[in-house]
């Protein structure tokens, strides 16, 4: 998460490696999420690339349940 933060940060690149099934996914737009959130002006547009649809609509569906958490737990819209 740190090193993401840090991409982030700076406006560089970064890379996230590790296993299957280890949450990525997850990790990745829950950060990207709040950073959105936290600054709406430098943030505004999240471009996600993948291999195959199957992999996009996951995505989808976990960036749809994290905004939903956003929104009921933070109350946050």
């Amino acid at each position: 998460m740190q090193e993401l933060k840090r991409g982030l940060d700076h406006k560089g690149h970064c890379i996230l490696e590790m296993p299957s099934g280890t949450g990525k996914t997850i990790t990745l737009l829950s950060l990207i999420i709040a950073y959105m959130k936290r600054y709406p002006d430098q943030y505004n547009k999240l471009v996600y690339c993948s291999r195959t649809v199957p992999e996009i609509e996951k995505v989808m569906s976990e960036m749809k349940r994290l905004i939903a958490y956003y929104e009921k737990e933070l109350n946050e819209k």
